[in-house]
Formats: structure tokens, sequence, C-alpha cells
């Protein structure tokens, strides 16, 4: 059955994979910011709940840096 199986997403600081419910979404809105409900519209990235991974200041770098790669690549598209 579909509903069985609960959306997977891995967290880009240390390749975990966790159900969506378990991780922390984040957005590009005027800069990278948390999505707390899930429901903000565009690409997200996820960074599980770990102390290491939400505390850590280079793993923010690496979390701007997977959203700022798509936003560039949609700007090309469209501009």
């Amino acid at each position: 059955m579909k509903g069985d199986n609960p959306p997977i997403r891995t967290c880009v600081v240390c390749g975990i994979k966790e159900p969506k419910s378990e991780m922390i979404r984040f957005v590009l809105e005027n800069g990278v910011c948390i999505d707390e409900n899930h429901t903000k519209h565009g690409r997200g990235a996820y960074v599980c709940k770990s102390v290491k991974c939400r505390e850590t200041r280079i793993n923010y770098k690496r979390l701007e840096r997977s959203l700022l790669k798509f936003a560039k690549g949609r700007n090309r598209k469209t501009g």
C-alpha cells in the first residue's frame, strides 16, 4: 500500500536517510530559513535533528551551497 511508507529525505550534512517528519527543512526565502511546517514552496534542503548537524557552522555553509546551487541553475533557465 502506498500510505505505509513515509517519504524519506537525506540530510545534506551527514547523508543519513530519515523520514521527512524527522528532518528539519530549509528553503531560500531572503536567505536560508527554516520551513517549520514543511509547507513553503520551492526547493528545500533537509538536515537531521542531530546536534552535530544542527550546530556546526560549517554545515550551514554546506546547506546554503546546496540551496544556492539550485537557485543559480533555475535563474539561468529563466533569465
